[in-house]
């Protein structure tokens, strides 16, 4: 009997060839495995480093055009609260602080991480002003003490200081950022900067503003308990009383309208169609936009309820068949 022998299956003519492919793809299978491992175990992305900063503050500059333009005092904590997208080396604050105004405000300066440098003049024979002086050597003293640094800012408006920012700008790289009150920012300094920033931002702006419409229609409730406030007629009241601009009550007026501070209703007067507006005193007070009102007194039955009312408290008295006010 014969047995027919199955020829065994043998790799292509060029042996060497074959296994160096085997070879390869074994490879490439091993070094596609890793890949998988190290992108699984891969950390997230770092955050982006801040740049360094500088600030000078020349606190004199700032504290006169806010009390002059708008009636307010620098907002220092929204300050820093805008500077923390830098990481922050140092902070001067310079100014006059022989100014009983300036003086003022040294508590509220001193509870941040600041340089303060008082530039008042030590020689009573003479009446000259130092502060631009300060204000230039701190921008040329901050640079030598971090050459390194990514951003100058300078808070001021003052003229003054163009030439020093433009150099500081041209010859030394730096990125130098003004913050000046609107309206009071040369031409020249604004040239000089890389970026512009005005204050007050809104919020500020208008702060005194709705404080003022609140006090007034609180004010006016508490004495006139039936007085029916009109739009005209509140702006008119608020800017000459509290001695603001007219557009600037104008805009705070219409901004607590419209989040919700102020309502409007329309009724009808001597037969033509108004429009009145009232405050939503419990969101007010809740937010301590005012102080609340004293307690009043017990009621006493002689008592009548328009004289509470006038003396600006309320009372519910009960009586037969419900409440009324």
């Amino acid at each position: 009997m014969i047995v027919k022998k199955h020829k065994q299956k043998t790799p292509p003519n060029n042996h060497s060839r074959y296994l160096a492919e085997q070879q390869k793809l074994k490879q490439e299978k091993t070094e596609t495995t890793s890949q998988m491992a190290v992108t699984h175990t891969q950390e997230a992305p770092a955050e982006p480093v801040k740049k360094s900063a500088v600030a000078i503050v020349d606190f004199e500059n700032w504290f006169i055009s806010l009390s002059e333009q708008y009636g307010i005092n620098p907002n220092i904590e929204g300050l820093f609260d805008e500077l923390s997208e830098f990481s922050l080396r140092e902070v001067s604050f310079i100014g006059d602080f022989s100014n009983d105004e300036l003086a003022a405000e040294l508590p509220r300066i001193r509870v941040f991480p600041v340089t303060i440098v008082d530039s008042r003049n030590l020689n009573p024979e003479t009446e000259k002003e130092y502060s631009d002086t300060f204000v230039n050597n701190a921008l040329y003293q901050s640079y030598i003490r971090n050459q390194d640094v990514d951003v100058i800012v300078l808070v001021s408006g003052d003229a003054h200081f163009a030439a020093t920012c433009s150099f500081l700008k041209r010859f030394c790289h730096k990125e130098i950022i003004v913050y000046g009150v609107r309206g009071c920012i040369a031409q020249t300094l604004q040239m000089s900067a890389t970026k512009t920033i005005e204050m007050p931002s809104n919020y500020d702006y208008l702060l005194p503003s709705v404080k003022a419409i609140f006090e007034y229609m609180r004010d006016t409730k508490q004495a006139k308990p039936y007085w029916k406030f009109y739009y005209s007629n509140t702006l008119s009241h608020v800017s000459e009383n509290y001695g603001i601009p007219y557009n600037t009550v104008r805009d705070a007026f219409a901004t607590m309208l419209t989040q919700g501070y102020l309502s409007k209703t329309e009724i009808y007067e001597d037969g033509r169609p108004k429009t009145i507006y009232e405050a939503d005193w419990n969101r007010i007070y809740a937010e301590n936009w005012l102080p609340l009102p004293a307690k009043a007194p017990a009621p006493k039955l002689s008592d009548s309820l328009l004289d509470y009312r006038n003396n600006g408290y309320e009372y519910t008295f009960k009586a037969v068949g419900g409440s009324s006010k």
